[in-house]
């Protein structure tokens, strides 16, 4: 099987997944009229709740060319279709707190130190 990367411009995070997946449907229903619900993979939104604006859609490999070109750069319902292969999450480094850069700014941040002299009280 094959996947595609599908944006949904306008799309609303509350929506349900019943509609959203009937959505989907609807988009690919030119071109695969036989698409399951099996074959959507809905993404949600950890941090805001509710569903990304983009999905998964499982195709046969001999159907993908025909799937994209069918779909991408369209309009349906008033929402604008981008639809592309997916392509495999590139790897991240993890995080280290000292890739952020040397100097942190501040009130030492200058070369030598703190070079203000003593105060005077």
């Amino acid at each position: 099987m094959s996947k595609l990367f599908v944006r949904i411009q306008g799309l609303d995070r509350n929506i349900e997944e019943i509609d959203y997946k009937n959505l989907v449907k609807g988009i690919f229903g030119t071109v695969a009229p036989e698409l399951s619900d099996d074959n959507i993979q809905l993404i949600l939104d950890r941090k805001f709740g509710g569903y990304r604006n983009f999905c998964f859609v499982m195709c046969e490999p001999d159907n993908l060319t025909a799937w994209i070109e069918g779909t991408n750069d369209t309009d349906f319902e008033g929402h604008g279709i981008s639809v592309n292969e997916a392509q495999p999450l590139e790897e991240r480094k993890p995080f280290n707190r000292d890739d952020r850069g040397a100097s942190r700014g501040g009130y030492n941040s200058r070369p030598g130190g703190n070079d203000r002299g003593p105060r005077s009280y």
